[in-house]
């Protein structure tokens, strides 16, 4: 125990000592901050966000496309398929949001597992 002590004393008493602390105190206190700052892009509910803007940006392009197709043909068709997948994803990443607003992560969590197997198998 008096060796420890001393060899406590020894670093207490080198000039280096609080240069190194106040050094290793402004990282971590910038390494905090920038963790505060990026820490609202990766919630469940922002990337619920992300993927329905996605898909009716994605809707609306088809749409755009279905527009330009004769109604009897296999394109046509296999658009309003993509139309309707992508509604229903859509649809999922609203609800996961509304659950997540609510805070009930356990049906959030549930959708999202519902709809990433859903994509899975398409």
């Amino acid at each position: 125990m008096a060796y420890l002590l001393f060899q406590l004393k020894k670093v207490v008493k080198n000039k280096l000592t609080p240069i190194c602390l106040s050094i290793l105190i402004l990282i971590l206190g910038f390494i905090l901050f920038l963790n505060l700052r990026t820490a609202p892009q990766f919630t469940l509910q922002a990337g619920a966000q992300k993927e329905g803007t996605y898909y009716q940006t994605e809707i609306a392009k088809l749409k755009q496309n279905l527009k330009q197709q004769k109604k009897n043909s296999d394109l046509y068709q296999e658009t309003e398929q993509d139309i309707n997948s992508n509604q229903k994803i859509a649809n999922q990443d609203y609800q996961i949001q509304k659950a997540a607003q609510a805070a009930k992560w356990q049906l959030a969590y549930t959708l999202m597992w519902q709809k990433n197997s859903m994509k899975k198998n398409t």
